[in-house]
């Protein structure tokens, strides 16, 4: 079992990624929606698809916000999360082996 303290720390930083990624999606939408009104979020994940979407800017640049945000939330994942996740695993293992007297240190 993990510790409460890296649940809580993994719950804040996949909220706060997901609540900036959801953000940035929308205004991605919103974006494409001004050139092709009646396009769905599924419609913006293949853009090469609308030459339109392609040749504006500001939809390029927002999209690359969003993509931005989900490296960095797997990042975060990699380099922050999973080895807070490892190490509370292995001081709950070394408890446990103490608690049934194995410790051998």
């Amino acid at each position: 079992m993990r510790g409460t303290f890296v649940e809580s720390i993994e719950t804040l930083f996949e909220d706060l990624f997901e609540e900036m990624i959801q953000q940035q999606n929308d205004k991605v939408l919103r974006q494409a929606k001004l050139h092709i009104p009646h396009l769905t979020f599924d419609d913006i994940l293949n853009p090469h698809d609308y030459p339109a979407l392609m040749a504006d800017p500001v939809f390029n640049y927002e999209e690359g916000l969003a993509a931005g945000l989900m490296a960095a939330q797997i990042a975060v994942r990699a380099r922050i999360l999973r080895p807070l996740q490892m190490n509370a695993s292995s001081q709950t293992g070394q408890a446990s082996s103490r608690s049934k007297g194995n410790d051998r240190g």
